[in-house]
């Protein structure tokens, strides 16, 4: 078995650069590495850098880890605030595709949600719709607890996410102009929708795709 070269500080190598437009000499050395689809950098990457302009052109495989580990300091995590009357509508819609999923699939249903929204014009314009009927709906509930000075508690779900997904997740909730915590009710309502909206056949792949989801726990 081959062992795989460690590269060092000072190691030289060649390869094209896309500022030079050439093949240039490249040294590896350590850099702050802007990344390509957020803000930030990832700190101290061992880089190979043009000996001419100094731009990055490589990084070793090495590196991937180090930048990894960056991405998911530097990615804030998605919390998304709702109240515990949304919570009952929400356990109440998931148990209707299966038991299973409340509490354990909270989490994948939301990130199920979430993609179907970003796949589906049709689907994102008919939710979008109804949210603000849904949100009129809460606050009624939300009035008559207080009436009887009871107290809804409100949950913060905290989703796990990859860089990407979290990504993506907020230019979602960007594209529909969306607080977080309203696209995660935007995301109740695709399940709550769904008994109603989808034919018997379409509920049936409906339940098999999110079924089909890694269950994953939140609140």
């Amino acid at each position: 078995m081959t062992r795989r070269r460690i590269l060092q500080a000072g190691d030289t190598g060649r390869a094209v650069c896309q500022d030079c437009a050439t093949v240039v000499p490249v040294t590896y050395c350590y850099r702050d590495v802007p990344f390509r689809e957020m803000p930030g950098s990832a700190k101290g990457i061992l880089s190979g850098t043009c000996d001419h302009c100094g731009t990055v052109v490589l990084i070793p495989a090495q590196s991937s880890p180090h930048i990894r580990y960056w991405l998911e300091k530097t990615t804030p995590p998605v919390r998304l605030m709702v109240s515990r009357a949304e919570m009952e509508i929400f356990d109440a819609a998931l148990a209707q595709i299966h038991r299973r999923l409340v509490p354990e699939g909270r989490g994948s249903a939301l990130i199920y949600a979430f993609r179907q929204l970003s796949q589906d014009p049709a689907l994102r314009e008919r939710i979008t719709n109804a949210l603000p009927a849904f949100q009129a709906e809460i606050s009624s509930i939300l009035q008559r607890a207080r009436v009887k000075n009871l107290k809804v508690p409100t949950q913060q779900l905290r989703l796990s996410l990859s860089p990407q997904q979290a990504i993506a997740i907020r230019d979602l909730a960007g594209t529909m102009g969306l607080t977080l915590s309203d696209l995660g009710r935007a995301a109740i309502l695709v399940f709550r929708e769904a008994e109603k909206d989808l034919s018997a056949e379409q509920l049936r792949k409906f339940r098999a795709d999110v079924l089909a989801q890694r269950f994953e726990r939140v609140g």
